[in-house]
């Protein structure tokens, strides 16, 4: 019925579809990131997939590939765009979620 309502009263639900990142680079994105002066971000790998880990969270969440630098929550209107500086290191994420961007830089 959700579905239906969304349908109806809102933009039809997309399916993404995720496409499979190297290893290797999923590994670049590795790191702790600060969200906000209280809550850091764990981004993790294992198995070749990309993880987070909010810090007032118990479980990590799997983060889907877009694209090789864009992932996004299943289900859930957040993407996350990874960024590198000129000596190509990941210096941060934009956290895209409604339409509000964040800028959360990587602490180590």
């Amino acid at each position: 019925m959700y579905k239906a309502l969304a349908y109806a009263y809102c933009k039809p639900t997309v399916k993404r579809v995720a496409i499979k990142v190297a290893p290797g680079i999923l590994q670049t994105y590795t790191g702790v990131y600060q969200l906000s002066p209280d809550l850091t971000v764990a981004i993790t790998t294992r198995e070749g997939k990309l993880f987070a880990l909010p810090s007032d969270q118990k479980y990590p969440l799997e983060l889907f590939a877009k694209s090789e630098t864009e992932f996004y929550l299943e289900n859930e209107d957040i993407v996350a765009a990874f960024v590198k500086n000129e000596k190509k290191q990941v210096t941060h994420f934009v956290l895209t979620q409604r339409g509000q961007n964040m800028v959360v830089k990587k602490i180590r």
